[in-house]
């Protein structure tokens, strides 16, 4: 009988033991409403989402701990880790969150070693982005000026080469030009032969051609250079945004949400703005980015949480941006696990330990590196130009080459004009010579003397050009036209040579003395 009850007892222990769910060593609650760091989809996940999260599983893994896990949506953490005195418990054992440790949280509840460093940031609408430079600023830097003195010297010094050159040469067309103009016409050279790997007029010396061709080479590579930095500097002034400081007064009077009630006094003393705590900050920033709340200007949190909702969202490249990273304190803020107090404390050091060796090794900084990412700024949709200048500009082009157009037009409708008439005279210069020829002909017997051309005009007199199968070829230098006049005058001298001599004729005389 004794027996008997012994054995039934120790049914009834195994019994109850089956039925009741085994202890856990911990209670833990993941806060919702904070990425990268700790976020859930909903009130019944089953999991923590995020870096913290992570870092809680490998600790559990690292320490053979057991938990239950609960999900949680609210911004104060305080009353869930304080120890209520009647029961001599608080209502989680530890929590995953992205919670800041500060003296007066630590007289109430404990913390784990520090996980994380943060600052805070604000992520701010539109109107607050500011582009880097705008574009006269931009045209005008000194990397672009430096290349543009660049070019500028060696076409000087090309010019400065072509005119020794050429002033020891007599036959120059530069020693044709007045003494005001030699000068000119060796810079403009010089400048053409950087800009285009020649020059419009040839150089007599073969010392200067021989330079014009190294220094072309040089312009060609100092003008690509010239077009990569102007391109630079634009493509950087159209893509730089700079960050929006939140101390230069910029946000007094608005109104921003924040993630944690620690950053209220900041917000309103030193920013100057209007705080409203937001219990989970995703949420609201879906709401703001969407256009839902008009009437903030932003919301300030941890500078990670800022750079992943901000990027979450994707609405850098309509204007949206994030503000300059600050410290309230003057230091960074250390970020950790809270836990109860009552944690047993052989527990506690298990997971000081266990997070310590994480740190050691590398663990903690890989899933940083795999959580945590910088800020995407966008770009900048145009270089901004002043509405003035853009006007200005506007009517200044279509003046300029309206008139030139213009001026085109009119000039080829005069060259048409002018060109058609010289022809018509020419023809009527040239048929008059004929008629003419043709009567002195008739006057000699039929006989028609050598002329000069008719077509051909005189080198020595202006202009200096002689006329070549209807087309007015220059004579540049005196030589040339000294050697022309020379050819023309032998030629009209050897047709009056081979002239028939046209003399008097006596008529035959008959012997009755009667003329035949």
């Amino acid at each position: 009988m004794h027996n008997g009850v012994i054995i039934a007892s120790a049914l009834l222990m195994v019994m109850a033991a089956v039925a009741q769910p085994a202890a856990v060593d911990l209670r833990v609650a993941c806060r919702m409403g904070q990425p990268p760091f700790n976020d859930a989809p909903s009130l019944t996940s089953t999991s923590c989402d995020g870096m913290f999260g992570a870092v809680f599983y490998r600790l559990m893994a690292r320490t053979n701990l057991s938990y239950s896990l609960t999900m949680i949506d609210q911004g104060n953490l305080d009353p869930l880790l304080i120890v209520n005195s009647t029961t001599g418990k608080s209502t989680f054992d530890m929590i995953i969150s992205f919670h800041t440790v500060t003296q007066s949280r630590l007289a109430l509840y404990d913390f784990s070693m520090a996980v994380v460093e943060s600052d805070d940031a604000v992520a701010l609408s539109p109107k607050y982005r500011i582009d880097a430079r705008d574009l006269g600023t931009t045209l005008l830097s000194k990397s672009v000026f430096y290349v543009f003195l660049v070019i500028a010297t060696i076409g000087g010094a090309m010019g400065v080469v072509i005119f020794v050159c050429e002033f020891f040469i007599p036959d120059s067309y530069m020693n044709s030009l007045p003494l005001w103009k030699r000068f000119l016409w060796c810079m403009e050279m010089g400048l053409e032969n950087v800009l285009t790997c020649g020059t419009s007029e040839d150089v007599s010396s073969q010392i200067a051609r021989s330079i014009r061709a190294v220094v072309g080479v040089m312009g060609m590579s100092m003008l690509c250079i010239f077009g990569a930095v102007i391109s630079a500097q634009l493509t950087n002034a159209s893509l730089q945004v700079t960050d929006v400081d939140v101390t230069s007064g910029s946000l007094q009077g608005t109104k921003l949400a924040v993630a944690s009630s620690t950053l209220v006094p900041y917000v309103q003393f030193v920013i100057g703005a209007t705080p409203v705590v937001q219990n989970n900050i995703n949420e609201f920033a879906a709401r703001w980015y969407s256009g839902n709340e008009p009437d903030f200007s932003g919301f300030v949190a941890a500078t990670q949480v800022c750079y992943f909702v901000h990027n979450l969202a994707g609405r850098a490249d309509d204007g949206y941006t994030v503000s300059q990273p600050f410290v309230r304190s003057g230091v960074l803020e250390l970020k950790a696990f809270p836990i109860s107090s009552t944690v047993p404390r052989a527990t506690y050091h298990r997971l000081q330990t266990a997070l310590a060796e994480m740190r050691d090794d590398g663990s903690i900084a890989a899933l940083q590196l795999q959580f945590l990412a910088d800020v995407s700024r966008g770009s900048g949709s145009d270089i901004p130009v002043s509405a003035t200048a853009e006007v200005a500009m506007r009517t200044i082009i279509g003046i300029v080459y309206g008139s030139a157009l213009l001026l085109t037009l009119c000039l080829m409708l005069f060259t048409i004009i002018v060109k058609k008439k010289s022809l018509s005279d020419q023809w009527e210069d040239a048929d008059d010579d004929e008629e003419g020829a043709k009567g002195d002909a008739q006057t000699i017997g039929g006989t028609v003397p050598p002329t000069a051309d008719a077509h051909r005009h005189d080198p020595s007199e202006p202009p200096h050009s002689f006329l070549w199968r209807g087309k007015h070829v220059p004579l540049r230098t005196a030589h040339q036209r000294e050697v022309l006049t020379f050819i023309f005058n032998e030629i009209d001298r050897s047709h009056h040579q081979h002239a028939p001599q046209v003399s008097s004729v006596e008529e035959p005389v008959t012997s009755d003395g009667a003329a035949a």
